[in-house]
């Protein structure tokens, strides 16, 4: 059995269905996915970061953001046991958070009331995932429109498919009140999984309609607790069986190769 999909009701975790260990000694390695969806190809699967990242959840369905932030854990080689089978995830994309600051020549009032609208520019959103090893590999062909990230206060926040943009190719794009900046570097810029790639930029005003957009930051950090996705949960819900992130309800999936386990809320498939 694989591919099993777990369900949060707001309390616990539920599963479509109780799963055993295979016997007193045989060792299970236990893998999981989220968000989670049919699997036909468990090496090579078919994942897509969504272009428009700011849409909000709605209806059951997760929001764009969160719909492109793939996330993965395993547990290798766990023995059979009536304890917890500790599992943590971890983002298999690459995260991008931008942030527009007040320079020069703008009043508070100003600043505030200037709309603000930002892209991530020539990524490809087409990746294909690697479900034993969460290795994700960017596919097909850069999109010509960019990604529309989700606004965190002063923040964008966006999810990328890990990949590399060649010199010279613009990144980001920033328009403020009209005036609008494209980003680039002179060297390849390199999104990496599992890590968050920050930009800040400064807006100076010269004169009405004349702006100096000036990149004051740039950091690459771990993308750990995200403050975005899955509802700006960031605490860890222990439950029977696994330690993962608390998410909103939702679902998520757990998978793994020999053999699969129950443990009262929470159970876990195999191959």
């Amino acid at each position: 059995m694989d591919n099993c999909k777990f369900t949060f009701d707001g309390t616990k975790w539920n599963a479509g269905n109780e799963i055993y260990w295979f016997d007193a000694t045989t060792k299970a390695d236990f893998y999981c996915y989220y968000p989670y969806t049919s699997v036909e190809n468990v090496n090579e699967y078919a994942f897509e970061a969504q272009k428009d990242q700011s849409t909000e959840a709605m209806n059951g369905k997760l929001g764009g953001y969160e719909a492109s932030d793939f996330l993965w854990g395993k547990a290798g080689n766990a023995a059979p046991t009536d304890r917890i089978v500790r599992l943590s995830f971890a983002h298999m994309m690459a995260g991008v958070r931008l942030s527009l600051v007040k320079g020069t020549g703008f009043s508070d009032e100003e600043w505030a009331a200037a709309s603000k609208e930002a892209l991530i520019l020539n990524t490809k959103r087409n990746a294909t995932i690697n479900l034993a090893t969460g290795v994700v590999t960017a596919t097909g062909e850069a999109g010509g429109t960019g990604i529309i990230p989700y606004r965190h206060g002063e923040d964008f926040r966006a999810v990328v498919v890990p990949q590399e943009i060649a010199a010279g190719t613009p990144v980001i794009s920033v328009t403020v009140a009209g005036v609008s900046y494209k980003f680039s570097r002179s060297e390849a810029m390199t999104f990496t999984a599992s890590k968050q790639h920050n930009f800040t930029i400064t807006v100076n005003k010269k004169a009405p309609g004349d702006f100096e957009f000036k990149l004051s930051d740039e950091s690459i950090t771990a993308w750990e607790n995200d403050a975005v996705s899955h509802d700006a949960t960031t605490t860890e819900n222990n439950v029977p069986g696994c330690k993962m992130p608390s998410f909103a309800p939702g679902t998520f999936c757990l998978w793994h190769r020999l053999t699969a386990v129950v443990c009262k809320e929470m159970s876990f498939a195999m191959e």
